[in-house]
């Protein structure tokens, strides 16, 4: 079984274990089902379906507050990003990670962070961000490119931060004796060297490596070393052949008992390299006929590659009649090499270009699902302002029908009497009351309907005083019976361009609460000036005030200011947050000033004229 066999079944299998967590309703078993999948994709390359899988795990993770889990995808997440080049994304979750688990202590999880962060950096120092390849300073390194980093002060930081991180992650495995995390990091120091041309230093690392897999018997990573100490003793390098061939056969038998098809191609590749520099032609063209095999086995899922299989394969045939012909087998093995070196390069720029895409969508991924979290945390937010205000509602609403229901009996009592003078007050009180009820229910009309988009909206230009002046004519009675003088000195000529309804509504909501709110014997004065392009308009009354506490309550949803008037007259509150509704829909704004005992002026704005429309 080969390593995408493995990813197929893994997939297939977190498949099954997300439809069983599903039906048993267990969501720590769906993200630990999502972020197998997630990682099975990326082994597989799919780094984009790896980064949808992982998020949705973290999702469940949040949703149940689980912590650990949460840092622990947000590792692997860091992992995928580095797979797809994304090194600036990769860092960010890996340090997010890295600091939850510096406080949990977990010396495993930290080993795993810092040999993910030393692998960027890496990456960082030797291969380009597009595609591929390695940057130009590394493709053949020699015994000087080391000086790179002693003379550039951009490399020496690099090279430093790698370092660090690789001497980090093993201090943390030594702590567990996971001498397997050990290896793996080592694998890194070791590769280094081999890019900056200090190949001695690089075979002595990669045996010291071979040490401790042969101390602790873990193979796992075997095949690999093997592969690195081939190349490392190849001509373009140490040139060894003979002793490159001998590592070669070791890595490919090591491959074989492990079924790691990859790695067998890897050495297969190694093995005819030195056997072509020794001039064995014949075991070197029978090598590549390997590295064919294996090329056909871990990549046959691509369309692409199937077809440049199926070249190879008409090459080879060619070249075998050549070399039957000719006898000339050094040009055939070049020729096959160039072929392969050739196809490489075409599923490279394959890869290349949908790494790009995949980039693109991942960001738009992590940006929609941000959204889509603010965006719920915003309307549950809005549902409980709605439930709480709606409650408050009700309640007083309650209150003048059930004054109306009790009085109604009385009347009734009364009438049965022939107590006629009774009946007139008890019919005062009645009137009274529906309109407190009536006056409540409006603005709740207008009000609902500003919240559903149906009120209509017609702003025109209109002449502020005499709208004033007939809004203060119906409240001469009522500031009559408290005796408090209700003036306006407003400017004839001053206009608004403004909703000739929603306007009337605002002012009978302000002057109404200034009436109320003001003592017997008090003053309610409305006037206006203009600020810009603006009107101001200004409602102050010498009333009871409000301090500061109560002025920073005023206008919200969830919390409604009703407070009974000067002689008890009932408030919700409600009217204010209309006039404010109302004020901005037309373009302006309100504010209020106060101090208890002295008054209040509620100002509010409106456009002067249509410009601003």
């Amino acid at each position: 079984m080969d390593k995408n066999t493995d990813v197929a079944i893994t997939i297939s299998l977190g498949d099954r274990a997300l439809a069983l967590s599903d039906s048993l309703n267990n969501p720590i078993a769906k993200a630990i089902a999502l972020e197998k999948i997630g990682m099975a994709y990326n082994s597989y390359g799919d780094h984009l379906k790896a980064s949808e899988k992982l998020n949705e795990a973290i999702l469940i993770y949040q949703g149940i507050n689980d912590q650990d889990g949460i840092y622990t995808v947000k590792r692997s997440l860091g992992e995928t990003y580095r797979a797809a080049r994304n090194y600036d994304l990769s860092m960010e979750y890996l340090q997010e990670s890295l600091d939850y688990f510096l406080v949990k202590k977990d010396s495993v999880m930290l080993s795993r962070i810092y040999n993910r962060m030393a692998a960027v950096i890496f990456e960082e120092i030797f291969l380009e961000r597009e595609g591929l390849g390695i940057k130009s300073e590394f493709q053949s390194p020699d015994t000087e490119t080391y000086l790179l980093f002693e003379n550039d002060p951009k490399w020496k930081v690099l090279k430093d931060s790698l370092m660090k991180y690789i001497d980090l992650a093993n201090e943390m495995a030594l702590k567990k004796d996971r001498f397997d995390l050990v290896i793996s990091t080592e694998i890194l120091h070791a590769a280094f060297f081999t890019y900056i041309g200090q190949f001695d230093q690089a075979v002595g690392k990669f045996e010291e490596i071979l040490d401790v897999i042969e101390l602790f018997d873990l193979r796992e990573d075997l095949p690999l070393v093997l592969y690195n100490l081939s190349m490392l003793h190849l001509p373009s390098y140490l040139d060894q052949p003979m002793v490159a061939e001998n590592y070669a056969k070791m890595a490919i038998e090591e491959s074989k008992k492990l079924n790691i098809k990859s790695y067998e191609y890897m050495g297969n590749n190694m093995l005819h390299q030195a056997q072509a520099a020794q001039g064995n032609f014949e075991m070197a063209y029978i090598s590549l006929l390997e590295v064919i095999e294996n090329l056909k086995v871990f990549t046959s899922d691509e369309l692409e590659v199937k077809l440049r299989t199926q070249e190879y394969e008409y090459q080879l045939g060619q070249n075998e009649i050549d070399l039957r012909n000719r006898r000339n087998q050094l040009w055939i093995v070049w020729i096959s090499t160039f072929l392969i070196i050739l196809s490489f390069s075409f599923f490279i720029y394959l890869l290349n270009r949908r790494n790009k895409k995949n980039k693109l969508l991942l960001q738009e991924l992590n940006s929609k699902s941000e959204m889509i979290l603010q965006q719920n945390q915003e309307l549950e937010q809005i549902n409980a302002e709605k439930d709480k205000f709606f409650s408050i509602i009700a309640h007083d609403l309650r209150g003048p029908y059930a004054n109306v229901i009790g009085i109604s009996k009385i009347l009734i009592e009364e009438v049965k009497k022939k107590n006629y003078d009774e009946v007139e007050k008890i019919a005062s009180l009645i009137e009274n009351s529906s309109k407190k009820a009536l006056e409540l229910l409006s603005n709740l009309m207008q009000w609902s309907l500003s919240q559903t988009k149906r009120l209509n909206f017609n702003p025109e230009i209109i002449h502020l005083n005499d709208l004033v002046s007939k809004n203060l004519e119906l409240f001469q009675e009522m500031a009559q019976q408290k005796k408090i003088k209700l003036n306006s000195d407003i400017e004839v000529e001053i206009q608004v361009f403004a909703d000739q309804d929603m306007l009337n509504t605002v002012l009978r909501n302000l002057i109404t609460n200034a009436l109320k709110f003001t003592r017997p014997h008090g003053k309610v004065l409305i006037s206006a000036g203009s600020r810009g392009e603006d009107i101001i308009v200004m409602v102050k009354d010498n009333g009871i005030g409000m301090d500061i506490k109560y002025l920073k309550q005023l206008f919200q949803l969830d919390k409604m200011t009703g407070r009974p008037g000067t002689e008890g007259e009932p408030s919700s509150g409600l009217g204010l947050i209309l006039c404010k509704e109302f004020v901005e829909i037309m373009g302006g704004k309100i504010w209020i000033e106060s101090q208890i005992e002295k008054g209040s002026i509620i100002y509010f704005s409106l456009p002067s004229s249509p410009l601003k429309y």
